[in-house]
């Protein structure tokens, strides 16, 4: 099973769970005013967690296309002839190394953030990068 198809059982789930917990205390409660105030908590509540999901991306590098995938919305295709600068960040928490990260900018003038949790073609992408673009590396 494929890491988004995962994540979308999961917020499926999620969604759920938090709608039925949010029926239950809404039943509980005895004023009009405080049942109308859950409710509308809780579906701006869900709406945030829908639009923050949505922004997640997945890629995979085909040979020199990278296909990013996200939940609501359609497959698009990049061709890595079209970067014009590119950066690696690697972050760090007391000494723990806790995530990595790729900044693409096309020549169109887009920038693509790409964290390494969100695909296994991180370290692929990472190399193909150094070993064809290595004078567009910028720095931070």
């Amino acid at each position: 099973m494929k890491h988004i198809t995962k994540d979308i059982i999961l917020n499926i789930a999620w969604i759920l769970c938090f709608s039925l917990l949010a029926y239950v205390q809404i039943e509980r409660l005895k004023e009009p005013w405080e049942k109308s105030l859950f409710a509308t908590l809780s579906i701006i509540t869900v709406l945030l967690f829908i639009k923050n999901v949505s922004r997640i991306k997945y890629y995979t590098l085909i040979d020199d296309v990278l296909i990013i995938r996200q939940i609501f919305s359609k497959p698009k295709q990049y061709s890595l002839k079209t970067v014009s600068g590119w950066s690696e960040n690697q972050y760090e928490f007391l000494g723990f190394k806790t995530g990595r990260d790729i900044v693409l900018k096309t020549k169109e003038g887009e920038k693509i953030n790409l964290v390494k949790r969100n695909s296994k073609d991180f370290e692929k992408l990472s190399d193909y990068l150094n070993e064809n673009f290595p004078e567009v590396f910028e720095k931070n």
